[in-house]
């Protein structure tokens, strides 16, 4: 995992943020809500190339959309994997 705060970028009603949210707190990953304003609108649209939420920035400022793809990420990252082990084959590994 990448040292430093992550930002979850979503709605408080949707599903998939939500489930980022737990992944996050599952692995005990440090993270701060930002929600999508329409003050960040354009920006965090123009970042992403679409207007979907979940998004999560990393402290590098990437900027990932894709949350199933963010969740393999997470795991493979951090110590503390939601993978099962027998999934953990086909993500793609991290150097530190």
């Amino acid at each position: 995992m990448y040292p430093g705060d992550y930002q979850r970028v979503g709605s408080e009603m949707s599903f998939v943020t939500r489930q980022q949210q737990a992944q996050l707190r599952l692995q005990k990953i440090p993270w701060r809500c930002l929600f999508k304003t329409n003050a960040r609108k354009a920006e965090l649209e123009a970042s992403a190339g679409t207007h979907f939420v979940s998004l999560l920035i990393t402290p590098e400022k990437w900027l990932l959309q894709d949350t199933i793809a963010i969740g393999a990420m997470l795991s493979v990252a951090s110590s503390n994997t939601v993978l099962p082990e027998c999934c953990q084959r086909f993500t793609p590994t991290m150097s530190s």
